[in-house]
């Protein structure tokens, strides 16, 4: 320990008796002189000649001994008035001894939660409080003491209370539930409310501010800026101090110490739609903060509370940040939750994420077919069908209807997930403008082009100068030389999802396969942006933008005009092939390849489906609801039911006219229950998947030298965690009168000695 800061006494009247007393030898000495007249002597000059050789040596032994007679009744009052020094992190909490008012602020965000040694971040805090707190006590028994936890700065666990007559035994009873949240940074929130507090306490002359936390350098330290004040959570305290008002900020500090921490950043579907049976893709997304590196290890899945087959994870180097596939069959429809987890480290609460999954029985796709035939390899779509839902004992997952052209107009596409269009030849503005609201809303559409396609009628309806809803204009038909054997796909584009499979597999997958003839694209095309003309019928489709087009695999002729294109249009997708869907320009059909890229690129064009509402601790969970398809009211479950029980919350309306369940309290992670009543039919389950903030997660440590830097704006204190354990295992005070009594001892034994040889000399 360095050497204590701040000293004081018990008794302080005591001191100032001793130093009263400490001028009596002084007085003695001076009335001693008075008492004697000076009588001139014949007879002593002789002696008085001799005297004077030896006075400056007699008056020196003479103020010698005064002065330790004089130390040694100081040191007497000293020791009644009980010296004592306190702690070097005692003295920088505590301050002077002036009345104040004191606050604390404990961080409870769940990075607080870390291990350190044989406890938590958060239970070297609330240490930390509660010797802070027996300081004060003994301190500065007339201050009050205010306690806030950082989630929580409204309600604080004791407010304006003194902590003699029982004050620190409410503390320590309210500190004692006390655990970390699962609530990420909230600090700047908790000192912007400190800050009202103070506001609210006119009256306060002193004030001091204690912030016990971690200090992790993502939240007080801004990426662009060396400690500055202004983007600290700090701020709004830098203009408390005025004329006759005083703020005191102390950082204690909990955090020091490296932690390696691995966490599950992200759980997203890898396709559109989730289908009861069908194995289904997921990624899970793990980053590694630390200076070691993570080593393999496996991810534990979940669908509900039911364990599934669980899932390897790579070495991961510091700072490195992998995506994890993963694949599970959900045997039921409706509302599932679906949750990956790793083996706990450091802070276990980050290895785990929840997604909210709903779960199909069937994709529905909607087959257009432009060239009806009853022959089944001269129809249009008979194959296309038979790929998407091929005969055998395993479900492809997908629901397929067929209907001609001429019915398109008339039928509601709102049940669809998909719209396949092929070799249409009966497009009209009412069909465009049904197709475009489909898209908007979400809906995958996919073009399949052939002998009755019209390249004028799809461009002026569809194209619209790059407006429309198809990627990309129409051109003329392209025949393969009758030589050769045709054209072959090439140049798939290995980055787009519909890829994966075939990348992973790294097989032939278009071997074997050529396209007699093909519709050429205008190129240009393919790089052009977002459009900004409106769609078809502004009014009903609210002006819907449409994405640059990409070409997703082309042809190998010497021009690699496109094969396939993909452009987005509002929240849809929509996709151009521009040959055939039957055996009449391509021998696709004939492969096993077509049944593997149809269902891929039906799932990766679908309608996305309802993944519930996601929300990070804390925030709200909204939900929208469908008019007249439900009742205004729905029952809550929590992740931790029954331990809480269920609650029924009321819809409200919306400014644009539907119906929205709102649910605030999500202080847990995991997955909610929603239990909506369908008017005249049976309850449906909703789901809402809520997660911790994964920045939360980087426990890197902010720079104490670069904390100290606020106090140019903030009077600042900083006392690192280790201070104060270590001042913990001994008294708040250390008392000096051993060590005044063997000076007192020693004083009067020298002064003692030194009388004598005095005396004896001048014998």
């Amino acid at each position: 320990m360095t050497l204590p800061v701040l000293a004081a006494f018990v008794t302080p009247a005591a001191l100032a008796v001793g130093l009263g007393a400490a001028s009596i030898p002084v007085l003695i000495h001076l009335l001693a002189r008075r008492r004697f007249r000076r009588i001139r002597w014949a007879a002593m000059e002789f002696l008085l000649e001799a005297e004077r050789h030896n006075r400056r040596r007699l008056r020196l032994e003479e103020w010698i001994l005064l002065a330790l007679r004089c130390l040694a009744v100081f040191l007497i009052g000293l020791l009644f008035a009980r010296w004592y020094v306190q702690p070097e992190g005692l003295a920088a909490a505590l301050g002077g001894t002036t009345q104040t008012q004191r606050i604390v602020v404990l961080d409870d965000s769940f990075s607080m939660g870390a291990r350190a040694g044989d406890t938590t971040r958060f239970g070297l805090g609330k240490a930390a409080l509660g010797r802070l707190a027996q300081w004060v006590q003994q301190e500065s028994p007339q201050d009050t003491l205010s306690v806030f936890l950082a989630s929580q700065p409204t309600q604080p666990l004791m407010a304006d209370r003194t902590l003699r007559e029982g004050g620190l035994d409410v503390l320590n009873t309210a500190l004692a539930p006390a655990e970390p949240s699962q609530r990420g940074a909230c600090m700047r929130e908790s000192l912007d409310a400190v800050r009202a507090w103070l506001d609210a306490h006119g009256t306060t002359i002193n004030a001091a501010v204690y912030v016990i936390s971690d200090f992790q350098a993502r939240e007080w330290l801004a990426p662009a800026s060396d400690a500055d004040a202004e983007n600290s959570p700090l701020a709004s305290l830098a203009d408390w101090n005025d004329t006759g008002r005083s703020l005191r900020v102390v950082l204690l500090d909990v955090g020091q110490a490296e932690v390696e921490n691995t966490v599950v950043t992200s759980l997203v579907p890898s396709q559109a739609q989730v289908v009861t049976g069908v194995p289904a893709r997921f990624t899970a997304t793990i980053a590694h903060h630390g200076r070691r590196a993570a080593e393999p290890t496996t991810l534990r899945v979940y669908v509900g509370q039911v364990s599934r087959a669980p899932v390897p994870v790579p070495r991961i180097e510091p700072g490195q940040t992998i995506t994890v596939p993963i694949e599970v069959s959900f045997p039921n429809a409706g509302a599932e939750s679906l949750s990956v987890e790793l083996p706990d480290d450091a802070l276990p609460i980050d290895n785990r994420r929840h997604l909210a999954v709903d779960v199909l029985r069937h994709v529905r796709v909607l087959l257009v077919n432009g060239e009806p035939d009853t022959e089944v390899f001269n129809d249009e779509v008979a194959l296309l069908a038979a790929a998407l839902r091929p005969d055998g004992p395993v479900d492809s997952g997908n629901e397929i209807e067929v209907i001609d052209e001429n019915t398109l107009e008339d039928i509601n596409l709102g049940g669809y997930h998909v719209v396949i269009l092929a070799n249409v030849y009966r497009i009209t503005e009412a069909v465009a403008q049904q197709l475009e609201r489909f898209a908007e809303a979400g809906g995958g559409v996919l073009f399949f082009v052939g002998d009755q396609v019209d390249p004028d009628i799809y461009n002026r309806l569809l194209v619209r100068e790059g407006a429309g809803l198809l990627p990309a204009p129409l051109g003329d038909v392209i025949e393969a030389p009758a030589s050769g054997p045709g054209f072959a796909f090439t140049d798939p584009d290995l980055t787009h999802a519909l890829w994966r499979p075939v990348a992973a597999a790294d097989l032939p997958f278009f071997e074997g396969i050529v396209t007699s003839r093909f519709l050429a694209c205008a190129v240009e095309a393919t790089s052009s942006g977002p459009a900004t003309r409106p769609a078809i019928g502004a009014s009903e489709t609210a002006g819907a933008v449409r994405s640059a087009t990409r070409t997703l695999l082309a042809y190998d002729d010497a021009d690699r005009h496109p094969a396939l294109l993909e452009c987005t249009f509002g929240q849809g997708r929509v996709v151009l092939c521009t040959t055939t869907a039957d055996k009449e320009w391509t021998n696709l059909p004939d492969r096993f390849a077509f049944v593997v890229l149809m269902q891929d690129l039906v799932q990766a064009i679908a309608r996305r489906g309802d993944e519930g509402t996601a929300a990070v601790v804390g925030s709200p969970i909204v939900l929208d609801l469908e008019p007249g398809r439900y009742e205004p009211r729905a029952v809550v479950r929590t992740p931790v039911f029954p331990v809480e029980p269920d609650v029924t919350i009321d819809a409200r309306p919306t400014p644009g006219g539907t119906m929205q369940l709102t649910w605030t309290h999500t202080a847990q992670s995991g997955a909610y229950r929603f239990d909506l009543h369908e008017t005249g039919g049976p309850v449906v389950a909703r789901l809402a998947a809520v997660n911790v903030d994964p920045l939360e997660s980087d426990l890197a440590h902010a720079d104490p030298d670069r904390l100290r830097q606020f106090g140019e704006a903030v009077p600042i204190e900083y006392v690192a965690g280790d201070a104060m354990m270590r001042d913990a295992s001994a008294d708040a005070r250390t008392e000096l009168w051993p060590t005044v009594l063997l000076l007192i001892v020693a004083v009067l034994m020298v002064e003692h000695a030194l009388a004598w040889w005095f005396g004896s000399r001048a014998g």
